[in-house]
């Protein structure tokens, strides 16, 4: 894999499963001289228009890898998450990232997935998790640099809309409350 010529058209995800198949050591596997397609899974946290974007990236790198990347697509529900986890586990699959939608709650089912294949996080952390690593932002920081931003471009003070994909989702908690906290902490 040429990740020099590749990296610069990677995305997130692209990164995630590029990382994915690194950590794999290559595509080849055993004595065997016949190259094993690696098999890897990406698990979004919802069916949002940003992931089925994100895909496009994906198969781009599929085909420059000659990886087998499958996406899955959970509601947004914790549950149909967990079973998406604990299929790909059973089907063999050399490597899964996951964009965790609810981390605490699902440290037990991760850490099972962990300790059958590689697993890391992207987007979304499970840092009590033994996923191998996170790719992603610190959500926090990344709310409060953009309420400081705010409070910039609104020095009197105004009105202002933040939008998340779902409240429930820690990412979006946390990068909300550093924008909250930034804009208020501005006010005093």
């Amino acid at each position: 894999m040429n990740v020099r010529r590749t990296s610069r058209a990677l995305t997130l995800p692209g990164v995630a499963i590029a990382l994915l198949a690194a950590a794999l050591g290559g595509c080849q596997r055993g004595g065997d001289d016949a190259a094993k397609i690696v098999k890897l899974a990406f698990v979004t946290n919802n069916t949002s228009e940003f992931w089925k974007i994100a895909v496009n990236g994906i198969r781009k790198y599929e085909r420059e890898a000659g990886v087998q990347v499958d996406v899955k697509m959970p509601n947004g529900k914790t549950e149909e998450q967990n079973q998406i986890l604990e299929n790909l586990v059973s089907q063999g699959y050399d490597a899964i990232a996951v964009s965790v939608i609810a981390p605490k709650d699902q440290v037990t089912v991760l850490n099972r997935v962990a300790e059958k294949t590689r697993l890391i996080t992207f987007d979304s952390d499970a840092p009590d998790a033994k996923r191998l690593l996170y790719i992603g932002t610190i959500n926090y920081e990344a709310g409060k640099t953009l309420g400081e931003r705010i409070v910039k471009l609104l020095p009197k003070g105004g009105k202002m809309a933040v939008f998340v994909g779902f409240f429930s989702a820690d990412n979006a908690a946390q990068r909300l409350q550093g924008v909250v906290e930034s804009a208020v902490a501005a006010r005093h």
